[in-house]
């Protein structure tokens, strides 16, 4: 299995769709306008790995084996208030 991100963005409480395609454009035009705005938003990642990652980790809370298919938890890369 490939290892790949998903990606999603948080304006104001709304969450938008997980997508698998780096959101840098519509994450920047949300920047242009956020002090403008008064925007609340959070751009988040996770990765989708295989279980090989799981004797790796000294906690592995948050994190879903689905099959052999692990879900990491959600980070934070970038937010604004």
């Amino acid at each position: 299995m490939k290892d790949y991100n998903q990606y999603r963005i948080t304006v104001n409480n709304s969450q938008g769709n997980i997508t698998e395609n780096y959101p840098g454009d519509q994450w920047s035009l949300i920047a242009e306008h956020q002090e403008e705005r008064g925007y609340h938003a959070i751009f988040e990642r996770r990765l989708i790995t295989d279980e090989s990652i799981l004797p790796l980790l000294t906690d592995s809370k948050g994190y879903l084996n689905l099959k052999g298919k692990v879900i990491c938890p959600w980070e934070i890369i970038a937010e604004f208030h």
